[in-house]
């Protein structure tokens, strides 16, 4: 128990959401604390953008396991817009990360008062069935300084933000989503476009 002259005090418990997660033998690898699937915007234009997807694989079997990654990208408009795989063999009992990559045409790209983003599903195939499925989100925007600004999408944007902790007056680190909703729309109403999530 830290003494009360800290800066904060130190509280006890659980107070954000706890998940139990059931996989296959092979399955997506919780790497360094991540989802396991890392997804990255290439070559980002309005007429293209590549979608680089690579994912941690772990096989917990004693024997080698022939993978099969399928990726499914759904855009904005929930319209699927490219499906595409890889294929691996993953030793016996280890983790390897497998990439795979593909061009998503016309893309609608990420801003800050239009905040498109594309769904990505990965499936994890063995022997035909599937073992693990995982979900992520991403959007594509270029991000740059020139001549001292700072621009997205090529138009300059001047950041104007605020920091705010995981804290509440009445409820301290236990927020709900109700809790943070009121205070991101609350920020939105001061014209915050930036937030800097201090600590956390």
């Amino acid at each position: 128990c830290l003494s009360q002259s800290n800066l904060y005090y130190t509280n006890g418990g659980l107070y954000l959401p706890v998940w139990l997660i059931k996989t296959g033998a092979v399955h997506i690898y919780k790497d360094m604390c991540s989802t396991g699937v890392y997804l990255t915007g290439k070559n980002i234009s309005k007429e293209k953008a590549d979608i680089e997807v690579k994912a941690y694989i772990q096989n917990t079997q004693n024997t080698p396991a022939n993978v099969v990654l399928k990726h499914t990208v759904t855009g904005p408009d929930d319209k699927q817009c490219a499906v595409f795989e890889a294929k691996a063999e993953i030793a016996a009992e280890a983790t390897q990360a497998v990439t795979a990559q593909a061009a998503i045409s016309n893309p609608q790209l990420w801003e800050i008062k239009k905040g498109n983003l594309y769904t990505v599903k990965t499936d994890v195939v063995v022997d035909g069935k599937i073992t693990d499925t995982l979900t992520e989100r991403t959007g594509f925007r270029t991000v740059k300084m020139e001549n001292g600004c700072f621009m997205v999408n090529g138009k300059e944007l001047l950041a104007r933000g605020v920091c705010k902790h995981q804290q509440g007056e009445h409820q301290w680190n236990a927020m709900t989503d109700k809790d943070l909703l009121e205070e991101m729309n609350g920020m939105i109403d001061l014209g915050c476009n930036a937030i800097r999530l201090a600590h956390y």
